[in-house]
Formats: C-alpha cells, sequence, structure tokens
C-alpha cells in the first residue's frame, strides 16, 4: 500500500527545501505530475542498498523509512522505540534525545530512543508541535520462532494485537530466527489522534475532507473569489472525529467557506490534489492561509468522474448513495445507520465522505474501524457566525493572544465531563435557529434554577461519569483497557442513577416545577436502561485488583524515569538500554506476578483455574515450611532468569539440607552454585511445583484476556445505546452548567421569537463583567433596542468610553439566547438571528501582501454581500487607515448599504461624527453615544452609559494623557488642535455639503441608489 499523501502548512516562517533545484514546501511531498526527482533518488538509493545487509532492525527500518518517505519512523525494540539512519540526526535534537551510533559491518548508523512509555511525549512534539506524520513500528512475537520457557510465553501473551498484517507484504520483517517481527501498524497525523495523552479531552479532533467537483467554470481575473457563480458552487464537507466516531457532513460554499471551517476547526485537511482548476487553487489558497494543517490526497471518485457527476439526475444519485452503503456500511453501526436518514446527501458530501474513509483505512491497516453513521448538518438550522466573528468575539480564543483564558467558553463553562465541554464548544459555535430547540434547551436550565436541591444531585452523579464516546471508540478499535472497562461501568450506573433520580422527579415534584414537565420527558426518552450490559462488566471485574494494577504500572514507570535520568552519564542508548535491565531478577517464590484484574468467578473455567493455582500454591507453602522446619529458617524456594527454580541455603542449613532425609527428595537436589556462606540447588519437587505455578497463571492470564474480549464484544453490541446515552449526558451536563452559571451571574431567560427585534434591558459582557469583578470593581450595564423603528444605532462618544464592549455584548447576548443559555441582563426579548457579523479590529496581512485598511475593507465586503434583515452587525471605526474624507465616504457607503440593502440590525460605532449630520433622514436609524466628564482639577472618568444623541469629541489628548504619552508631545498636540478648531480643514466643507443635501463627491446624496428599487420595495 503506498502512502502517497503529502502535508502542507502554511506559516509565516515557511521554510523551503530543494530537490534537484525545484523548490518544496517544507513537509510538502511532491504530486504524481512532478515526481521525476524523488523516484531518480528513490532509484539511486534503492542501487545503493543492494550492497549494504545491514541488520534485521536496521534492514526492517531502512525499508520503512523508504516506503513511507513523508513519515518519521518509530521503531519499537524491547523497552524502547527508536529512531535510526538520517532521521535520528535531524530529530534527535529537536527531540532532547542523546544521539549515538550503532557499530555495523558498513560502519556506524545514527540512532537514538526513548522508553516505550513515553511515547506520548514524543508524539506530542513530532505530531503537534512540528507537524508531522509519525509511522509506529511495532513489535509482535514471531510465530515461527521457538516460544521458549512459559515466562516468554507470558510475556507474549502481554503483547498488542497478534493478528496486525504489514501494511504492503505480510512477509515483510519476518525472520524465522528471531522471536519477534516488526510491522508498521498505525500513522499518527494530527487529525487522526485516538488516545494519546496529549489529546486535549475538552475539544473535537476532527480531520476534514474538502470535496470540491471540477466544474468547467470561467477562469476569475482577480486574486480573490468574487465571482457570484463562484460564491454558490457547492463544497461537499465530511468530517470526523476519530476519538469519539463522530461523523459529520455539509454542504458549504466558497462563500461560506471559512465561518465553516472556523467554527469546525479541524486538525486535519484533505484536499483533492487532483483538482488543478483556477477555483479549486483559489479556494485551497484561502484554506492554506488559515494556517491549517492540510494533506494532500488523490480524491478516489464516488462512482464517475468528478466532471460526469455535474450531470447526476435522481435515480443516479440515488444509485451512488447505495453504492457508498455498500462500500462501507460496514463500517457504521447498524443500528446507528438505520436511524440516520442517509437519502438527502448530495453527490458532493458523499465524495467527501468516500475520500475521509479512504484516507483513514489507508493510515489504519488491517483496523476494524468502526464509527457512528454521518450526520448531515443543516446550514439553516443554525446560526452562522463568520470567522471574523469568531476570532473578534473571542468565543473560543483571545483575539490578541489566542489563549482559551479570557474566552467566552472558558468565562461560561461550568460542565463538570470533557464530553459536555466539547458539546458546549459546538453550541456556542454554532448556535441553534429553531425556537422549539432553544426552549427545549432553557426549560431544562429553568429546571435545575427552580430546584437547587435536583441540580447539586444531577451535578453529582455526573462527576462521576466518564468520557463514555472516546472509551467506546477506543475499544471499537481493539484498544482500551481494564481501567476503560471500569470507567464504563461507573458512567452506566450513574447514569440508570440520573434515569431514576429524573423519573421519580418527574412523577412526584413535576406540579412544583412547570419547566420540568417540558424538559424532562424528552430527555427521560433518549435514556437507554443499560443494565445487562452493567451486571456483565461488574460481575467480571476486581475493582480493587484493577486499581493495584494501575498503581503498580504507575510506580514502574515512575521508577524507570528516574533510574533513565540517573544514567545520564551514558554516551551511548545501548548502554542505557543495557543499564536499564540491569534490576534485581531473583524473586522468591514463582518468577511471574501477576495481578488478576478479573473476578475469580468471572468464569468458571476461571474459577477452576484459581482453583488449581491455589493447590500448587499450597504445595509450595507446605514444601517450604516442612523444609524450614527440617533445615532451617535461611532456606528459600527461589526463582531467577538464568537459574529457574531453585534452593538457597546458607550457613549451618546448609549441611541440614544435605542430610535431609530421602523422603523429602533431598536425593534429587544437585549443587548448582557453591560459594563459601550459600549454595544453591535444583531441586525436582520444586520444579514441577514452579512450573505448574506457572503454567496455571499464564492460562489465567489468557482466560481473563478471553473474557476481556468477550465483553468488549457485549459492548460494541451495545455501542448505539451507549453513545445515545452518553450524548444525553452532554447535554444535561451543559444545561446544568447553564444553570450554575444563571445562578452565579444572576442571568435570565431571554424571550425568543421570529420577530427582529432586538430588546436587551440592562445588558452586560460577560467576559468584561467577570474580569472586573474579579478586580472589585463593577460594569455598567445598557440597554439595547433595534427592531422595526430603529434597526440602526449610530454610536459616537471617546476612545476608552465602551463603545467596542457595548457592540460585542449585545453580539454575545445573541449567541449565548440561542445556545440555549440564560443571558447577562436584566430583561431580553430577541429575534432569532440567521447570522451574526462583526467588523471589529483589524491586523495587516503581511503574507497576503494586505494593509490594515485592504483587511478592514475584505471584511466589510463579505458582511455587505452577506447579511440579512434577520442578521446582527456590529461594525467599528469603518473608514479608518485612509485620510478623513475618504475614510467618511466610505463609512457613509457602508451605513447607507446596510440601512437599505441588507437591513440588517446594526450596531454602527465611529469617530466620524459628522455621520450623525448624515443619516438624520434616515426613519429607522438613531445616535446614541457615551460621554468623558472632566472635574474641575482636570480629574475625568468615562461614563460607560450610553444616552440618546451625539458626541462630537473622542477626546483623543485625554486617552493620549493616559497611556502616558510624553508631557512635550501633549502640549504641541494640544496647540495643533487649537489650532484646527479655529481653522477647520476639508473635513467641515465635506461636512457642511452633505447636511445641504449635495454628495461629497459632486450631486445631491441619494435616498436611495436606483438599482436597488426593487430591494427598498420590499423591505418597506
Amino acid at each position: 500500500m503506498s502512502f502517497d499523501f503529502e502535508q502542507f502548512t502554511i506559516t509565516s516562517n515557511s521554510q523551503t527545501a530543494f530537490v534537484s533545484g525545484d523548490p518544496i514546501e517544507q513537509g510538502l511531498v511532491v504530486t504524481d505530475d512532478s515526481r521525476a526527482d524523488v523516484d531518480a533518488l528513490a532509484e539511486l538509493a534503492e542501487s545503493n542498498k543492494v550492497d549494504k545487509i545491514y541488520p534485521t532492525v536496521l534492514h526492517d527500518a531502512r525499508a520503512n523509512m523508504e516506503r513511507l518517505p513523508n513519515c518519521v519512523l518509530l521503531t519499537r525494540v524491547g523497552s524502547f522505540y527508536e529512531l535510526y539512519f538520517h532521521q535520528a540526526d535531524e530529530f534527535a535534537p529537536l527531540l532532547n534525545l542523546r544521539l549515538a551510533k550503532k557499530k555495523t559491518a558498513h560502519g556506524p548508523v545514527s540512532m537514538a530512543g526513548f522508553p516505550f512509555m513515553h511515547l506520548d511525549r514524543y508524539l506530542k512534539i513530532l505530531v503537534q508541535d512540528l507537524n508531522k506524520y509519525v509511522a509506529i513500528s511495532e513489535e509482535f512475537p514471531n510465530v515461527n520462532a521457538k516460544s521458549g520457557n512459559a515466562h516468554q510465553v507470558a510475556a507474549i501473551s502481554d503483547s498488542a494485537i497478534l493478528d496486525l498484517q504489514d501494511l504492503d507484504d505480510p512477509e515483510c520483517g519476518k525472520t524465522k530466527n528471531n522471536m519477534y517481527i516488526r510491522k508498521v501498524c498505525r500513522i499518527i497525523t494530527p487529525g487522526t489522534l485516538i488516545d494519546e495523552k496529549f489529546l486535549d479531552p475538552t475539544q473535537n479532533n476532527y480531520i476534514l475532507a474538502v470535496s470540491l467537483r471540477q466544474k468547467p467554470l470561467p477562469e476569475l481575473q482577480s486574486g480573490e473569489i468574487e465571482d457570484p457563480a463562484v460564491d454558490k458552487f457547492h463544497i461537499g464537507l465530511a468530517w470526523l472525529d476519530f476519538s469519539t466516531g463522530d461523523f459529520l457532513t455539509q454542504l458549504s460554499s466558497c462563500a461560506t467557506i471559512s465561518s465553516d471551517l472556523a467554527r469546525i476547526s479541524p486538525n486535519e485537511i484533505l484536499l483533492n490534489k487532483r483538482l488543478k482548476s483556477g477555483i479549486a487553487q483559489k479556494l485551497f489558497r484561502q484554506i492554506q492561509e488559515q494556517q491549517y494543517f492540510i494533506t494532500y490526497e488523490a480524491f478516489p471518485d464516488v462512482g464517475r468522474s468528478s466532471e460526469q457527476s455535474f450531470d447526476l439526475s435522481n435515480d443516479e444519485l440515488r444509485a451512488e448513495r447505495g453504492n457508498f452503503l455498500s462500500a462501507w456500511s460496514g463500517h457504521f453501526d447498524g443500528e446507528d445507520l438505520e436511524s440516520v436518514d442517509l437519502s438527502k446527501l448530495e453527490y458532493d458530501e458523499l465524495s467527501a465522505c468516500n475520500a475521509l474513509l479512504h484516507y483513514v483505512k489507508k493510515i489504519l491497516p488491517e483496523t476494524k474501524i468502526k464509527l457512528q453513521a454521518p450526520v448531515r448538518r443543516i446550514p439553516l438550522d443554525n446560526m452562522l457566525i463568520d470567522a471574523n466573528s469568531v476570532r473578534a468575539l473571542e468565543i473560543k480564543k483571545t483575539l490578541r493572544d489566542q489563549l482559551t483564558s479570557g474566552s467566552l467558553l472558558n468565562t461560561i463553562k461550568r460542565t463538570v465531563t470533557k464530553s459536555g465541554t466539547r458539546l458546549l464548544s459546538d453550541w456556542l459555535s454554532s448556535p441553534a435557529t429553531s425556537i422549539v430547540t432553544i426552549n427545549q434547551r432553557q426549560s431544562l436550565v429553568q429546571t435545575f434554577l427552580n430546584d437547587k436541591h435536583l441540580h447539586e444531585m444531577v451535578v453529582l452523579y455526573l462527576k462521576r461519569t466518564h468520557d463514555s464516546n472516546r472509551v467506546v471508540q477506543k475499544l471499537t478499535l481493539g484498544r482500551g483497557d481494564a481501567e476503560d472497562m471500569l470507567g464504563l461501568l461507573q458512567s452506566i450506573q450513574n447514569t440508570a442513577r440520573l434515569r431514576s433520580l429524573l423519573q421519580e422527579y418527574l412523577q412526584t415534584k413535576a406540579a412544583e416545577n412547570p419547566s420540568a414537565s417540558e424538559s424532562l420527558p424528552l430527555l427521560l426518552e433518549k435514556l437507554i436502561d443499560l443494565s445487562d450490559l452493567e451486571q456483565l462488566i461488574s460481575s467480571a471485574f476486581d475493582h480493587d485488583m484493577v486499581i493495584r494494577h494501575l498503581s503498580a504500572e504507575e510506580k514502574q514507570e515512575a521508577e524507570t524515569l528516574m533510574y533513565l535520568e540517573s544514567k545520564n552519564g551514558f554516551d551511548s542508548l545501548s548502554s542505557i538500554q543495557k543499564a536499564s535491565k540491569k534490576k534485581p531478577q531473583t524473586r522468591k517464590g514463582a518468577p511471574i506476578e501477576t495481578m488478576e484484574i478479573m473476578k475469580r468467578n468471572a468464569s468458571r473455567t476461571l474459577l477452576r483455574l484459581h482453583k488449581s493455582l491455589d493447590e500448587c500454591i499450597t504445595l509450595r507453602d507446605g514444601l517450604e515450611n516442612e523444609l524450614r522446619r527440617l533445615v532451617g529458617s535461611t532456606l528459600d524456594l527461589r526463582w531467577s532468569p538464568s537459574l529457574g527454580y531453585y534452593i538457597h541455603a546458607s550457613g549451618k542449613d546448609i549441611t541440614r539440607f544435605e542430610e535431609t532425609p530421602t523422603e523429602h527428595g533431598n536425593t534429587t537436589a544437585r549443587c548448582i552454585i557453591s560459594r563459601k556462606n550459600t549454595r544453591s540447588y535444583h531441586l525436582d519437587k520444586w520444579t514441577v511445583i514452579g512450573n505448574r505455578i506457572d503454567s496455571y497463571k499464564v492460562l489465567i492470564r489468557i482466560e481473563e484476556r478471553k473474557i476481556f474480549q468477550n465483553i468488549r464484544q457485549s459492548v460494541l453490541e451495545h455501542m448505539t445505546p451507549l453513545r445515545r446515552n452518553a450524548r444525553a449526558l452532554d447535554e444535561l451536563d451543559v444545561a446544568s452548567s447553564f444553570a450554575t452559571l444563571a445562578r452565579e451571574r444572576k442571568l435570565v431567560r431571554p424571550i425568543l421569537h421570529n420577530g427582529i427585534s432586538n430588546n436587551v434591558i440592562g445588558g452586560r459582557h460577560p467576559t468584561v463583567e467577570y474580569g472586573l469583578q474579579e478586580k472589585g470593581l463593577s460594569f455598567v450595564p445598557n440597554d439595547c433596542f433595534l427592531g422595526r423603528a430603529e434597526r440602526l444605532w449610530l454610536i459616537t462618544g471617546p476612545n476608552m468610553g465602551g463603545k467596542s464592549t457595548f457592540l460585542r455584548q449585545n453580539a454575545l447576548i445573541n449567541i449565548l439566547a440561542q445556545a440555549g443559555s440564560f443571558v447577562p441582563a436584566n430583561f431580553a426579548e430577541l429575534g432569532i438571528v440567521d447570522q451574526i457579523f462583526s467588523r471589529v479590529g483589524s491586523a495587516d496581512n503581511l503574507y497576503r501582501d494586505e494593509s490594515t485598511f485592504m483587511v478592514e475593507m475584505l471584511e466589510t465586503a463579505n458582511i455587505l454581500k452577506r447579511a440579512t434583515s434577520r442578521s446582527f452587525v456590529i461594525m467599528d471605526e469603518i473608514g479608518r487607515g485612509t485620510t478623513p474624507v475618504e475614510g467618511l465616504a466610505v463609512a457613509y457607503g457602508c451605513l447607507h448599504h446596510l440601512y437599505y440593502v441588507n437591513q440588517s440590525r446594526t450596531l454602527f460605532a465611529t469617530h466620524f461624527h459628522d455621520l450623525a449630520g448624515m443619516i438624520e433622514d434616515l426613519p429607522h436609524a438613531a445616535c446614541y453615544c457615551t460621554d468623558l466628564m472632566e472635574d474641575d482639577n482636570g480629574l475625568f472618568y468615562f461614563m460607560h452609559k450610553l444616552r440618546r444623541g451625539v458626541n462630537h469629541r473622542s477626546h483623543a489628548l485625554h486617552i493620549a494623557k493616559l497611556a502616558g504619552v510624553p508631557s512635550e508631545a501633549i502640549d504641541v498636540a494640544e496647540k495643533t488642535l487649537c489650532k484646527l478648531q479655529k481653522f477647520p480643514l476639508g473635513g467641515d466643507e465635506v461636512s457642511r455639503s452633505v447636511d445641504d443635501g449635495k454628495s461629497p463627491v459632486g450631486g445631491d446624496v441619494p435616498e436611495k441608489p436606483s438599482k436597488y428599487d426593487d430591494a427598498f420595495a420590499f423591505g418597506k
């Protein structure tokens, strides 16, 4: 199987490598069309390696590196993962590993490595920080080799999955004389993490495929995608969280793709390298500029070529859906597949799904992939928050530092489960537009607010649950352990307790809490009884032994780490490996110290094996006690890897043992080691008992593994109800967190309707208010009344006066309301918003050679082209970054368009005070302002309370003083301001001409442009 994928990550300091003179982006593998140079190098490498036969491990590693040139290869050797050849030279310094040299017949080979238990630490650096693909070559028992003794059998039985096949050749890596073979069993990329420790449990880890059909459209001359036909061009999206099994699809367009990506926040994006058209390349460039991790793949066609797919009839499309299901239905849970309607998937979505599944299957060869059936998201069902607004409103991260702390999500998060936090993030990124859905969420919040005891009990049970979706997904992939099973058991048990609690409450106290009658029945319908699975797991696993086993593993890992760190003086990896094995191996009793994780009665076979083991242990103890009685207390029954089972005696006990009567078996004792004061003996009786103990312990371990696999299969059979319960618990957690937030922050339940009014009394900015409260300060609330009477507010006032905060807080109030939360206000009555747009704060984009003003205009253009009468728009300081006259003209043009064409609910903040006079004749526009007050001593303070009217001063000099601008500069500025006020520049003339009804550029100011007549007639 060929891994011919390409990697592309745009960064501000993107480096370029050269192969035969052709530049290739760092980390990018060239496409098939430009692969000649690489093929030549591969042929050269092939010719060079003929005469060089390395040791088996190095030979296999080199072969894998040549097959997977895009991947960093980590090869498992014993208890280490190792890098070789040029990859060791390149990555050892980056991973802070010691670079060593391994001697071979063909000269020294570079190598570096780390203990296997630290794999996650180094994967984080390679995958997350360095954006590399990582191939894992695991070590498996060689079934063709001699099996060895019972101890080796036990070690082999503890290995990972035994039935994985190699990526290309099943015989690759097999050596009949070696105990182990090594196979690449997984390629790790940023979007395909499963259960790595560095995987953020509070965020989804999506990999997304973008499917674009090769439609013959005219090439665009400009650098931007501006053609209306292109804007509406369908793009198929399919995204998957491999750690949870969540699989979703959606139709997007060139106009909305950036916003959709901002909402989904994928960790990896698949693009079709077969597409070469100008439209595709421009779209790909748009995506690349957002600095996503991108993989280029040759997408397989669903059923026909991309060009032919444009002429599909309904019957043909139905057939394509059938072909897709035939190919992939085995990878979806059957019960889940029946509950999902795939009949509405468009060709573009099918193509994206197909490409995504092919890619996942490629990087996880021979792994049985089991996912949730693809769920189709309909854009109209959710509020669209464009990419600029996601950043400007700081929904997930802060604008300046890109940190979670200080974001809306972090400020309002009161969830107590990791999966609940993921759902909260999803609801904030795509709030609902269905009043029914919103009211259901808010009724559940109200239920908890009305009954604090119920709320506390729900939170208590939720805290005891685990991340069931990720646990189930691990088990479907053949991963997972006893700890995961116990976590799943706790989730099932506490789900049952929650179900009983809510049922009892609904039956006994619903009359006292009307919201409960609205919300709880719907929630209870989603919770499924899994008592049979609970009984199966609880009757099998020994909770205390599992905890002891985990504690022992953690202790061993810590001891190994401390030991290796104490050996930092070693000059080679091999010496560290040898030293790490120099631990006391001699043990009293049997060599295999097992920690059974199953209850003895988990199966009849297991119970019988335990009884047999107990009998052997009794024989061992009896033999040891009898010999000590006859010989002395220094005699021990021991085992070591080199000596096997032997008897150890010292001092006078040696003579007594050799004189022991024949019936105790001393005639078969053979002295194997004799020292001055100690001797060691082989005794057949002890050897037989010891081997029996070993055999039973191995059989117990095998039987426990068999039981575990049976329970795993039962879990998979209950996969759909487990996932549905997990989803219901997540919704319960988010609603509970909203109730906690409402109680803490005195939030109110908003009234939602399908109108266009936006009436908020005493609104507050949730994040700013929280920050002020931490400093012991209070937030000044403000009202906002937008609707048919006044759909546009022009806001003026001083810098630092709170204009931007007011704009943002009203956008956030709408987002919180439609997410299902209560809102920071005294009263809120809101019409459903279909889209939120913000033009607040900009920076230049040096990568695209765009100035700050250009970035601002691009964002503004996007708003003016896409906002509707149901949208909510906030715009701050439009027109800055150019001359005052031109800036004023641009600001008025945008305001005019928003008022007459878009007719959106708009908050428009500006320092162009002349705009107030220019919009006096607009019946549905109003002016509001903030103020700065100064006392007799020259001290000033901000009045953050909005009032109706216009503030003609921005008080820039006061802000400059506050910022610490030198007094000399302030003095000059004050004198200059006085002169300018006495002798105004052209800006006032422009203002007067506009007030007189003349256009700043000549002619009258139009009440409305003629080409918008139809739009205005519809709006009025």
